[in-house]
């Protein structure tokens, strides 16, 4: 049902307040593309957990993406001054309604493999 299918998001991060815009697009009911800019760029996959099922309303899901932060006060000091490029690993759980509602609600980890920030984040959005 939802293979092939444009999500436009509006997301907004839970710990200081930043938003991002963002499209993804579901390649097969399980797997999920998606790329955005807000206080970066960003871009990866997801695998949304029973997301075949004919029932799959609500589907747990697990991510990887790459980003690419622009430098701001604070989380520069969380990775000693190079925040460029940075893995983000999403484990959440989204809502796909019948008449193209989407929500999703995450926790994650940024990392550059020597230092990590914990996430978390709140996306809405509507499939078109």
């Amino acid at each position: 049902m939802f293979c092939g299918i444009l999500r436009y998001s509006l997301k907004l991060t839970l710990l200081v307040f930043l938003l991002s815009l963002s499209v993804d697009y579901f390649v097969s009911p399980t797997w999920n593309l998606e790329a955005g800019i807000g206080p970066g760029l960003f871009g990866g996959i997801r695998y949304h957990l029973g997301g075949n099922k004919a029932s799959k309303s609500w589907t747990p899901f697990l991510g990887i993406y790459g980003t690419y932060l622009w430098v701001f006060e604070g989380l520069a000091d969380d990775f000693g001054g190079n925040v460029s490029v940075l893995a983000y690993v999403p484990l959440g759980i989204q809502y796909n309604g019948k008449k193209g509602f989407a929500f999703s609600f995450e926790f994650s980890v940024f990392t550059d493999f020597e230092s990590s920030l914990r996430w978390a984040g709140l996306k809405v959005g509507k499939h078109f």
